[in-house]
């Protein structure tokens, strides 16, 4: 076939070795060969060429005639399906054995034309080049008298063959194109009126297709083993069509592909080319095998390419979807159908919807062979990672699981109201430079959506993500200009009910993406921009503000992230000293973000301070009320206020000696929840203060300590070996730090110590006897229907400094086979690092990360492996609270105990320090309440409890054998502050009685 890319459309047969690619001309010579020596014998033959659709039989078959000599033969060929009739066909087939006999065999062209005449009844309405309407009536009516019969006539034809000993070639093309009943009156008129002396038949098709075509005539009934035998009557001598070697059909794509591209000037990156390979590998070289099949898939591409773009979708994921829709139409017009969710499930929402592409049960409905329903299903969760079990949601640049592209992938052309990016970038370089126009318009237009309209808010939030992912092709200039301009439209409208979240939330994004692109940024010009939107728009601000890293201490970042906490401190005292005709504003957000920023210690002594110079207790708590949406009606309410929290960070002193103002502004009215004006909140406020100093019980549940250094803020380990680093449902780590330090020491110093086979035998050995093992060898063991391996090292690392471990709990049925989740639904690892913070060692450190994780969403109730994955809340294995606790008490106290005992041993001239630092982390990725049962717990909100992730860092002092109690008694007030915070910052109340009720609470 051509592939000429001048004439890419064109799907004609090669006609000339010239021609020829793939190496087949060995071939044609046998066969040539083959066929000579068949012509040497006055017995017909009927060859087959067999090879599947598109495997380029035609083409063969045109070299095999192109090296026959025409001297010798006389060919002709024959393509039935377009007859339209089986007395059609058979005439056909006469006619073309008559047009190979050579023109000096007159007697034969008589005899073959008679016997064409009783052997197609229907061959007398068919005048044959040369006759003569009354020669043909004049035979057919010979016949109707019985001067003849089929078999005389037959005969006498033979006869005169054999004497003209010239052999010829009918070759039979598209034969599987034949309807069934056709298909029969060809192979019937080759097997008894074609048998002819020195008449031989090449036929092409595809066997599975010609099967089928069998099993529908009376001949087979249904049954292939008939209609193979039927198939061995008509065909003498079989020749398989040589498969495309692997390395063939992919140059061949490879080829196309590249032309393509040369084409529309556009090449693959690095990242492109290498999931393009996989792509290849997984699901295109199947069913891209033939030389055809490539030809039309790279035509396709080159339709349809130029409409949607290069520049506006990914060339990987459009390959693999124009696949699809060419090969698998059902399955391409189900994801076109279920597009939207696919997309917007990659990053928010509630995606139970999609459990039928999950467990494949949308394309089982498709009746696809199993081996394409499991290459197609792994194919779609590549495309849609979201799909994939535990697979993180990260969404590809202009990708088909990308919410603001998928469109593209399916309507091929953008909307009227939609933009490419290459007009949005230079939108958004003229706006930079003051340049009107519209592309200005349109970025001012995006900027300022209708609030009302929801589908204004969705087209802005979709636009302003595409324009922060474009930011980046920005210059640094024009990214500073840009920045203030978009500034100047905070805040924008949170579009309610929009999945991927509204304009408010795309814009926060963009500034943070802005604010990292320039170079040296003007804090307070910019700050002086923000001044004139009033509170929401600093708290979008503050929003998008990055994250601070270490390398950036002294840098521009730090400045940015201390001139703008100072600001939005300064903007929360003085709305509370405006007092109770403050503007409304989201003060409670503000306070947050200012906290996170500043740090909790820093936060409270300004608290403290402001209080010292005279702010009103009760207008301080007031700015720090909740509001959110009543669970029945949805009308916005005054929920509550932490009152005991406040009272921890201010003091009791200070909340004491002001409790006459406390109880002077709670009043003696009733307070109206739904009236949210400052003075409103401020009874609140004041009431719940008074009412939780009378609370003796208040001080009984610990909170989060607060004086506590926070060395691993930007320090994250994930000591689990899980496959494909696939996240637990529910996670459990702690670090340790020995000796406690204000920083976490980040030399490659090697302390003095074991190393190699001793330190690993040292390490080893303390996991199996820890406190961690402890939980599951005998607390796991006996709530789970698992057994425990022993702790192994798994990565030896330098054999100096670090080492890790890993152990698993694995199921106690043999056979489980669904999958590592099920058989080992129980992880846990450990990595110790020892270092010394100065040469010789004389200041060493231990840093030991320990963690546990645990796999859910497969479980049943009991714990044993479920056939289907859960997205209930809680899950069916779902931990009950106590569970919770036991599993953080031991995981805590073993990683403590075992980090002393390795400080000890695997440091030599390290004494046992008198304090450790330890950070305890807790992270559930769908929420806790679907990991640990609070379904008998009280919640406000209706949303899914939040956060995923609760982190507490804490002081303790190295266990001693002498101070048991104190050490216990300090491991379970940590564990209860963490999960009382966790369980207040996810929106339960009233919980203190259930923790206090636990085991040691």
């Amino acid at each position: 076939m051509t592939s000429d890319s001048g004439s890419w459309w064109i799907d004609d047969p090669i006609s000339t070795p010239d021609d020829e690619s793939l190496g087949r001309m060995p071939f044609v010579r046998r066969v040539a060969e083959l066929l000579d020596e068949i012509a040497s014998r006055p017995s017909s033959t009927v060859v087959a060429l067999v090879g599947p659709w598109g495997s380029g039989k035609t083409s063969t078959a045109n070299l095999v005639l192109d090296a026959l000599d025409p001297d010798q033969w006389g060919i002709s060929r024959l393509n039935p399906w377009a007859m339209g009739s089986a007395e059609a066909i058979v005439a056909e087939l006469l006619g073309a054995i008559r047009s190979s006999l050579p023109k000096k065999a007159k007697e034969a062209r008589k005899k073959l034309k008679s016997y064409a005449a009783y052997a197609a009844p229907l061959l007398s309405l068919i005048p044959v080049a040369g006759d003569t309407l009354k020669d043909v009536s004049d035979m057919a009516l010979k016949r109707l008298e019985g001067e003849s019969t089929l078999q005389a006539q037959f005969e006498q034809l033979s006869d005169e063959l054999r004497s003209l000993a010239r052999p010829i070639l009918v070759f039979i093309d598209d034969v599987d194109r034949l309807q069934p009943d056709e298909l029969l009156a060809l192979f019937r008129a080759i097997r008894v009126l074609g048998r002819l002396p020195y008449v031989h038949y090449a036929v092409a098709y595809d066997q599975r297709t010609i099967v089928d075509l069998l099993k529908a005539t009376p001949i087979a009934r249904e049954r292939e083993d008939r209609a193979l035998a039927f198939l061995e009557k008509i065909v003498t001598l079989r020749i398989d069509q040589p498969l495309i070697r692997a390395e063939q059909s992919e140059l061949l794509f490879n080829d196309g592909l590249t032309k393509l591209l040369t084409d529309l000037q556009a090449t693959l990156g690095n990242e492109e080319r290498r999931r393009l390979s996989d792509e290849w590998e997984l699901l295109l070289s199947a069913d891209l095998a033939e030389p055809r099949s490539v030809s039309r898939f790279i035509a396709q591409l080159r339709v349809y390419l130029p409409l949607v773009g290069l520049g506006d979708v990914d060339l990987v994921d459009y390959l693999v979807v124009t696949h699809l829709r060419s090969m698998y139409p059902a399955a391409y017009q189900a994801l076109a159908a279920d597009r939207s969710w696919l997309a917007a499930s990659a990053g928010y929402g509630d995606d139970s919807c999609l459990a039928p592409w999950r467990d494949g049960s949308r394309l089982a409905k498709m009746e696809l062979p199993a081996a394409q329903h499991d290459r197609l299903l792994a194919a779609i969760q590549r495309l849609f990672p979201v799909l994939k079990p535990a697979e993180r949601r990260e969404v590809r640049r202009r990708g088909v699981n990308n919410p603001d592209y998928v469109d593209r992938y399916f309507t091929f052309v953008l909307g009227e109201a939609d933009a490419t990016d290459a007009v949005l970038l230079n939108a958004m370089r003229d706006w930079s430079r003051g340049q009107a126009g519209t592309g200005t318009d349109l970025l001012i237009s995006m900027l300022t959506p209708n609030a009302e309209d929801r589908d204004a808010c969705a087209r802005s939030a979709s636009v302003i993500r595409r324009l922060e992912a474009l930011t980046d092709q920005l210059p640094t200039n024009d990214a500073e200009i840009l920045l203030r301009n978009v500034l100047r439209y905070l805040p924008l409208p949170a579009g309610p009910g929009l999945v991927l979240g509204g304009p408010d939330a795309a814009v926060i994004s963009w500034i943070s993406r802005l604010l990292l692109a320039v170079d040296d940024v003007d804090v307070p010009s910019l700050l002086a921009v923000i001044d004139g939107r009033g509170i929401p728009a600093l708290v979008d601000f503050l929003r998008s503000l990055p994250d601070r890293k270490p390398s950036a201490e002294v840098g521009r970042l730090s400045r940015l992230l201390d001139e703008s906490a100072e600001h939005g401190w300064q903007a929360f005292l003085g709305h509370v000293e405006s007092g109770d005709a403050a503007p409304d504003a989201p003060t409670e957000s503000l306070f947050a973000l200012v906290e996170n920023l500043l740090g909790t210690k820093e936060t409270d002594r300004r608290l403290r301070s402001a209080v010292d110079d005279g702010t009103s207790i009760s207008g301080l708590a007031a700015r720090l009320v909740r509001v959110g949406a009543e669970v029945s009606s949805g009308q916005p309410v005054i929920i509550d206020l932490d009152a005991a929290s406040l009272i921890q960070r201010l003091g009791d002193a200070r909340v004491l000696e002001g409790r006459p103002a406390l109880e002077a502004d709670a009043g003696s009215e009733t307070v109206d929840r739904q009236d949210l004006a400052w003075a409103s909140r401020r009874r609140t406020a004041a009431r719940l203060l008074v009412d939780a100093l009378a609370n003796p019980s208040r001080s009984r549940v610990p909170s989060l300590p607060t004086d506590v250094p926070e060395p691993f803020t930007n320090y994250r380990v994930n000591p689990l070996e899980a496959p494909n680093g696939e996240v637990p449902d529910l996670g459990i780590s702690v670090t340790v730090l020995v000796s406690a330090g204000e920083s976490l020491p980040m030399t490659n110093l090697a302390a003095p110590g074991p190393f190699g086979d001793e330190r690993e035998a040292i390490i080893q050995n303390e996991l199996r006897n820890g406190g961690v093992n402890h939980w599951l060898e005998v607390t796991a063991a006996t709530a789970w229907p698992l057994i425990a391996d022993q702790w192994q090292i798994s990565d030896g690392g330098d054999g100096r400094t670090v080492t890790k471990a890993a152990v698993a709990l694995r199921s106690k049925d043999e056979t489980t086979t669904g999958g590592w989740r099920q058989e080992t639904p129980i992880l846990a690892g450990a990595q110790i690092r020892t270092g010394a913070t100065n040469p010789g060692g004389v200041e060493p450190f231990l840093v030991a990360d320990f963690a546990v994780g645990l796999w859910l969403t497969e479980l049943t109730a009991d714990r044993r492996p479920d056939p289907r994955r859960h997205d209930s809340r809680p899950l069916p294995a779902a931990l009950s609270l106590a569970e919770l606790y036991t599993l953080l008490i031991e995981v805590m106290t073993g990683a403590i105990r075992s980090a002393a005992v390795l400080h000890a041993r695997l440091i030599e001239r390290g004494e046992p320090e008198p304090s450790m630092i330890i950070k305890v982390a807790m992270e559930a990725g769908t929420g806790v309440d679907a990991v640990v049962d609070l379904s008998k717990e009280e919640r406000v909100g209706t949303g899914g409890s939040r956060p995923q992730i609760q982190v507490g860092h804490f002081r303790f002092s190295t266990p001693d054998a002498q101070d048991v109690d104190k050490f216990n008694e300090q491991a379970r007030s940590a564990v209860l502050a963490l999960m009382g915070e966790w369980l207040l910052r996810s929106g339960y109340r009233r919980y203190e009685d259930v923790l206090l009720s636990l085991p040691g609470g």
